[in-house]
């Protein structure tokens, strides 16, 4: 399997990448069904609506009750609370995913002697990444601002600066 900065060289006519498969499952809002890695006719707008919404400072739970309260159809359902909407975890990694920049990375794990590299007589436990595997649910700028946002509402920095408690000592 060959290593790639960039899949340039496995994409279609539409400039989709060929998917890869069997190594991990892939982001929720995009379809493979094709073959191809394209946006999901379903999934592709919410996720991009949720990257608006975190960009404007809704928490994971604020943006979990949203998605919940417009009625879309979460990508799994949980196995132990199938009837709670979108999941808390999914809901609350969601900003920190790069595939939303496109980005995949994958770990290819092989015994030569049980599969097709067994005339190298050897093991393989090598990184592989793509650059531009998915296509990108928003720029890298606004992955990094909701990196931003994420971690000035865990630090509280916003709260602080509300109630003048933080101050810029020069």
């Amino acid at each position: 399997f060959p290593s790639h900065d960039s899949a340039n060289d496995a994409k279609d006519a539409d400039g989709y990448t060929k998917a890869v498969r069997g190594y991990g499952t892939n982001a929720w809002w995009v379809d493979t069904s094709s073959g191809y890695v394209r946006p999901h006719p379903y999934y592709w707008d919410i996720a991009r609506e949720m990257v608006n919404l975190t960009l404007q400072g809704f928490g994971h739970l604020k943006l979990k009750q949203y998605l919940d309260e417009k009625g879309y159809k979460p990508p799994r359902l949980s196995k132990k609370y199938p009837t709670k909407g979108w999941g808390q975890n999914l809901v609350a990694k969601f900003h920190t995913r790069r595939a939303l920049i496109g980005e995949v990375s994958f770990n290819l794990k092989t015994d030569s002697k049980s599969n097709d590299y067994s005339e190298l007589n050897q093991s393989f436990n090598d990184e592989y990444f793509i650059a531009d595997y998915y296509p990108a649910v928003c720029t890298p700028e606004e992955f990094a601002k909701m990196s931003h946002i994420k971690r000035d509402k865990r630090s509280g920095t916003d709260k602080k600066e509300a109630f003048g408690l933080y101050r810029d000592w020069e």
